[in-house]
Order: structure tokens, then C-alpha cells, then sequence
């Protein structure tokens, strides 16, 4: 009786030994494919978000890296560049060179997991015009605008743009027309300031590189409201326009005592980088004015009638980009580009 009670407490005791065992053999090895199959799944399923106009072969702006699956499963990233990509998204576009980068995903769900590798280009943070000019360019919001003005005498079909120096030949054009500040041709010139083009040069839709064009009306209030909302006021408020500081470059503006203004303590202006120069006008009169005091920036939009069409405006000792007024076509301006969206 001793005996069969000892090998029935040993034969339970093997049933327990082997239940613990297969135990802890699932939980080491799970038979059940739903994790197995959720990762499969959220992988192939895996995409990242690009801005608008944005692709894996053009990246210019931040990309939004999904950190979870449909299944249930989570998402790590790591850059093999966290320079231009972070892990977390944020691109920082290089001057010189396109860069290419690659991200790794993880997906993970229990003890399962496997990675997804994207092959991003990140795209350098410049342009080129058709005479081979090079200029700098932003992101202030979820447009790109060049951060320099432009220098180009030729149409983005290679025309040339009729230079015009001579101020009484400059006063009766109704027709496209360039010249430099002060008939000034000096290379660092040029390259700081840019060139003075009239609206009818503008108009003719031809100065922008491909994929770019001179900014209307409306981008100009989009590119004021996104700043203001943002806290670009010199004030960092949110109310009111007073971004006039984060738009001027921190060198070559009239010093100035007004709180606020763009010349009033230079350093610390230009905190969106889109160093804005105080290249002055060419008056319709053929006349130069303004220089170190004022810019003056076209925009494309015209005016229902045939001489006025729309600019905007910094001045030294104002807190403001002032606004949209109307101005003869026949006035030379600065330039500026925005990307098409």
C-alpha cells in the first residue's frame, strides 16, 4: 500500500513537473502566430508622412514617423544620420549636397518583432537660378521661401532681362526692365542686395526657377499670420503684427531707438532667417532712394488697373511688415521666391 502510494505521489508529481514545463515553454515560445502575425502585418503596413509636396526622394520638411501599428504592435526609430533626420522626425536640411539618409523601424509586439528600413533623400537648403546663381532657402511654416533676393538677368527659358541703368530710359518702360542699386555692379554688391526688377519683369511669370514663382498677395498675409500665431513678435506675442525684427538680417539696417523697430539693437533681429536687407528702390523717375532705410519686395498680384500693383514693406524704425500697399509698375523692387505648393 506504502509502495503504491509513493509511486502515485511520484507519478503526480511528474504530471505537475511536466505541466510547469509546458508552461513555461509557451510562455518562452509561444505557439500562438498573433503576435508573429500582427507584426508581419502593421510592417507591411508601415509608411511614413511627408509634407505636402514632399517624397522618400525629396525631403524638406519634418516627416511624421507613425510609433504604433494597427495591431496592436509598437514602433521604434533610430536615424543613421540624427544630424538631418532625429529620431523623432525633425530634418535639418544641409547647405551644400543632398544627403541620404536611413531610418530603421523596429516593430515589436510580445516577444516578436522585426525592422523595416526607408531610404530618405534629404534635399540641401538652397537654389539655383538659370544663370547659376546659388541662393539660401527657409522653412517658416509649411512653405519655403528663399532667404536671399534675387540676382538673376536672364528668364528661366535663358532670355535675357533688358538691363537698364540709364534713369530716363528706366522712367518711361512699360516693359520689363533690371538694373542695381546706384548703377552699382560690384560683385558683393549684387550678391548681398540683388537686383531692383520692375513689376513688368515680375509679370511676365518667367524669373522663378522651375517649381518656384514670385509670392502673391495672399502668401504674403499667410506668411504675416503664420508669424504673428507663432510668437515671431519681437514682443513674442501672439497679437498684432510686429514680426518686422524676426523677418530684417541683423547687419546693414539704420539704427534706430523706437522699441521694437528693426534697427534697434541689430542683434537681435532675424530669428526667422529670412534676413531681409534694406536694398532701398528705384523710383519710377529713374531716381535711387532708401537704401539702409527701407526694402521694398513685388509681390505678383496687380492691381485691377494698369499702373499699380501690390508690394510689401520693412522699415528701420518701424515693429512692422507693412502692409500691402499699391505701387507703379515702373518702381524697381526687390524679389523674393516662394516654392510652389
Amino acid at each position: 500500500m506504502k509502495l503504491f502510494l509513493l509511486q502515485n505521489k511520484m507519478h503526480c508529481n511528474l504530471i505537475i513537473s511536466f505541466v510547469i514545463i509546458f508552461c513555461i515553454s509557451c510562455i518562452n515560445n509561444p505557439t500562438d502566430t498573433g503576435d508573429k502575425d500582427a507584426v508581419a502585418s502593421d510592417k507591411a503596413a508601415l509608411e511614413i508622412g511627408y509634407a505636402h509636396g514632399d517624397s522618400a526622394s525629396s525631403v524638406t520638411r519634418n516627416i511624421t514617423l507613425p510609433h504604433s501599428g494597427q495591431n496592436g504592435t509598437t514602433i521604434l526609430w533610430v536615424s543613421n544620420n540624427s544630424i538631418r533626420v532625429s529620431n523623432e522626425g525633425i530634418v535639418t536640411r544641409p547647405y551644400v549636397g543632398n544627403v541620404t539618409v536611413i531610418l530603421t523601424a523596429t516593430i515589436v509586439k510580445g516577444v516578436e518583432s522585426d525592422v523595416k528600413e526607408f531610404s530618405l533623400i534629404v534635399k540641401e537648403c538652397r537654389i539655383y537660378d538659370i544663370n547659376g546663381n546659388v541662393y539660401r532657402t527657409i522653412i517658416i511654416g509649411d512653405r519655403e521661401w528663399t532667404a536671399e533676393n534675387l540676382r538673376a538677368t536672364s528668364y528661366n527659358d535663358g532670355t535675357p532681362i533688358p538691363y537698364v541703368p540709364d534713369s530716363a530710359l528706366w522712367s518711361n518702360l512699360t516693359s520689363p526692365g533690371y538694373c542695381y542699386y546706384n548703377n552699382n555692379t560690384r560683385t558683393d554688391s549684387i550678391q548681398k542686395f540683388g537686383a531692383l526688377y520692375n513689376w513688368y519683369t515680375v509679370d511676365t511669370k518667367k524669373l522663378a526657377p522651375n517649381g518656384w514663382h514670385i509670392p502673391t498677395e495672399s502668401e504674403w498675409w499667410e506668411l504675416e499670420a503664420f508669424m504673428i500665431a507663432n510668437a515671431y513678435n519681437w514682443d513674442h506675442t501672439v497679437v498684432g503684427n510686429k514680426i518686422a525684427k524676426s523677418l530684417a538680417a541683423a547687419t546693414d539696417w539704420e539704427l534706430a531707438d523706437d522699441l521694437g523697430a528693426i534697427g534697434n539693437d541689430l542683434l537681435l533681429n532675424n530669428s526667422s532667417g529670412f534676413s531681409a536687407l534694406p536694398g532701398g528702390i528705384r523710383a519710377a523717375i529713374g531716381v535711387f532712394a532708401s537704401k539702409i532705410r527701407y526694402g521694398y519686395w513685388w509681390s505678383s498680384t496687380s492691381e485691377t488697373n494698369q499702373t499699380y500693383a501690390y508690394y510689401r514693406m520693412l522699415f528701420c524704425r518701424s515693429e512692422e511688415l507693412l502692409y500691402m500697399f499699391q505701387q507703379n509698375k515702373r518702381y524697381g523692387f526687390s524679389v523674393r521666391l516662394i516654392k510652389d505648393n
